[in-house]
């Protein structure tokens, strides 16, 4: 899979999974996150990047950043799967 940082970042900015740009904080609130991602994703192999496979980065990644619970991530999961799905559909 090619992808690209700044469009990691713009695919995690628009889905904003904790609110935080809507509330009004700045366009790289997410920017430590989105460099965990991007690695994890540039290291993903091409014939392992599923759905399941960048939803459990993102779920990793975010129960790391904000000391979430399987519940709370649970919560986010519909994010993390919209996320995974435009991942996918543009650099699958």
């Amino acid at each position: 899979m090619t992808i690209d940082l700044e469009s990691v970042n713009d695919l995690t900015t628009e889905a904003d999974v904790e609110g935080f740009i809507a509330d009004g904080a700045p366009a790289d609130e997410y920017e430590s996150e989105v460099e965990d991602v991007f690695a994890a994703l540039v290291a993903l192999p091409a014939e392992k990047a599923t759905k399941e496979a960048i939803v459990a980065i993102y779920e990793r990644v975010w129960a790391a950043n904000f000391s979430l619970s399987d519940e709370d991530l649970l919560q986010r999961r519909g994010a993390f799967d919209g996320i995974a799905e435009r991942i996918l559909h543009h650099f699958g």
